[in-house]
């Protein structure tokens, strides 16, 4: 069972209200629910790493990807989206008001302002950054020099 796998199974309750699942590829994955009030589609991802290269080719495909996914959900659908993104965001709440709030870490990278701008572009809002969580509850990651990093986000 790979990374995604586990994502999925830990929504409570998942298999009795999971309407259909479909693995796009190794690391996308797409699971529609029925709760009793509403529908709801989780897009659990793990992006391509931020390139030192300066080639942006994968990371490319990996977003124009993931927008078909996000178009094939249907209108009346809650959109959930979570994973490894690979990406800082920053603290640029000004710029990326109100998707982004005044909790994310670090500075912004290439592929947080790609994934930023894709939020935008989609209406959705990186709870993580945005709800002041203790650091212990939030995805993170750290670097060789200790140094906390948030690359990990749920956007609703």
């Amino acid at each position: 069972m790979g990374y995604i796998d586990r994502e999925l199974m830990m929504i409570k309750g998942g298999a009795k209200s999971c309407l259909d699942w479909l693995g796009i590829s190794n690391k996308k994955r797409v699971a529609h629910f029925m709760t009793k009030k509403f529908r709801v589609s989780v897009i659990v991802v793990y992006a391509p790493v931020e390139p030192s290269d300066g080639d942006t080719s994968d990371s490319d495909e990996f977003y124009l990807q993931l927008q078909e996914q996000i178009d094939g959900v249907p209108g009346i659908n809650i959109v959930f989206l979570l994973g490894d993104f690979d990406a800082q965001v920053g603290r640029n709440r000004d710029r990326w008001y109100p998707g982004l709030g005044k909790f994310g870490l670090g500075e912004e990278k290439s592929n947080g302002y790609r994934l930023l701008k894709f939020r935008r572009y989609n209406n959705l809002v990186i709870t993580n950054a945005v709800f002041g969580y203790k650091m212990a509850h939030k995805l993170k990651w750290y670097s060789r020099d200790g140094k906390a990093n948030l690359i990990g986000y749920v956007s609703l």
